[in-house]
């Protein structure tokens, strides 16, 4: 168990995006900035911050790894998030 008062975040940034014609849900344009920026915005007081899916949602302080096999779905994704996160 982690130490009192610390939260990580594991964010899916993945997914084929069917219902938006195959665009990059992270990169759509939200007040002005990619999604995923917002998002990291959201958790930033986080520790770690985790994000499962392709390289395109690198940002400094952050890792990115993806679910195995890439595409398997967000049970696998949130698998690969917990399985990434520190003991």
């Amino acid at each position: 168990m982690g130490a009192p008062g610390v939260t990580a975040a594991v964010i899916l940034g993945g997914g084929r995006a069917r219902r938006l014609d195959g665009a990059d849900k992270a990169a759509v344009e939200v007040a002005g900035g990619p999604l995923v920026d917002r998002v990291y915005a959201a958790v930033r007081p986080c520790d770690p911050v985790i994000a499962v899916g392709p390289a395109t949602l690198a940002r400094a302080g952050l890792r990115v790894v993806r679910e195995e096999p890439p595409w398997s779905g967000p049970a696998a994704a949130v698998a690969a998030g917990v399985a990434a996160l520190p003991a």
